[in-house]
């Protein structure tokens, strides 16, 4: 499994067809290989993308110690980065002592305080340990697209748990999160045709449980799981955006877990059906199907 199949800069973009054209030759050989992509032209990773990757050997403390040697960052101002450092392009999603930074660009954020951005940068993975999490817009969309139109391409978020309330509501974090799903449904499938319904379902479910070998998910048939979305093809679509990301999307009327509704007409329900997956236990292997599954608190 190849993750995730994108060219993120913009003097990458077009190299897809280049790697899709690798991939699709290894599967006329035989070989068994696949790769998944998260619908967006921008990603989700911590700032120091922009600095060299000889700069983070030995850790963090290592990493801080060296960004601190103003020869260092000379060094680093004179080397290029593969991803680029179109620092206008570069949104602080969170930064743990400095909240009032979520959804500004590093352009901005170094205008407004009279410095150069690769020197903000530097001083900003200081104070924060190296934790300062970005998004950086990077890709083109008609990679997007190209991509996504593959019948071997697996579609996930690439994303972690968040939520608008409470302590996951931190920062502005990638609208991938709440849209991902949504999105390749309602945008790409229905809105611009870039793949059919049936085949952004089959992407987003039995072809990406296949991958992992966790053969009684992802399908619905008897004996599985009951893994289910009823959803309005008509209405589905995300609603998060970058500059508001954490909205629930539209469309979506039902939400079952190992058989359990957990959500209902848009609304959560105190149903807590989910469990983890193990090795061995889940993953090539078929449950118990007597037995009820683990309720994941």
């Amino acid at each position: 499994e190849l993750s995730h199949h994108k060219a993120s800069g913009q003097k990458n973009w077009g190299k897809v067809k280049d790697s899709t054209a690798l991939i699709e030759r290894a599967r006329a050989e035989g070989v068994d290989v696949t790769a998944d992509q998260y619908p967006y032209t921008a990603s989700s990773t911590g700032l120091a993308v922009t600095i060299p990757n000889w700069v983070h050997e030995g850790g963090t403390a290592k990493m801080c110690e060296r960004l601190r040697d103003p020869a260092v960052r000379a060094r680093i101002r004179s080397e290029e980065v593969e991803t680029g450092r179109a620092f206008d392009r570069i949104v602080i999603a969170r930064a743990r002592l400095h909240p009032e930074w979520a959804g500004k660009s590093v352009q901005d954020l170094a205008d407004a305080a009279g410095r150069d951005p690769l020197e903000w940068s530097c001083d900003a993975l200081i104070e924060h340990d190296g934790a300062v999490d970005i998004v950086h817009h990077s890709m083109s969309e008609d990679d997007v697209r190209f991509v996504m139109a593959k019948e071997w391409i697996c579609i996930g978020s690439d994303s972690r748990a968040n939520a608008p309330y409470g302590p996951l509501s931190f920062g502005k974090p990638h609208p991938r999160s709440y849209g991902t799903f949504p999105r390749v449904l309602g945008r790409y499938a229905r809105d611009e045709k870039v793949l059919g319904l049936e085949d952004a379902v089959r992407k987003m479910t039995s072809l990406t449980a296949s991958r992992p070998r966790v053969h009684d998910r992802g399908v619905v048939r008897e004996g599985a799981w009951a893994d289910l979305v009823v959803f309005d093809p008509a209405r589905v679509i995300d609603a998060a955006t970058y500059d508001d990301p954490h909205r629930y999307p539209v469309g979506l009327d039902y939400v079952i877990v190992n058989g359990g509704v957990a959500l209902e007409h848009g609304e959560t329900t105190p149903v807590r059906r989910g469990r983890f997956l193990r090795q061995g236990r889940d993953l090539g292997s078929l449950p118990n199907r007597g037995a009820q599954p683990e309720g994941g608190r």
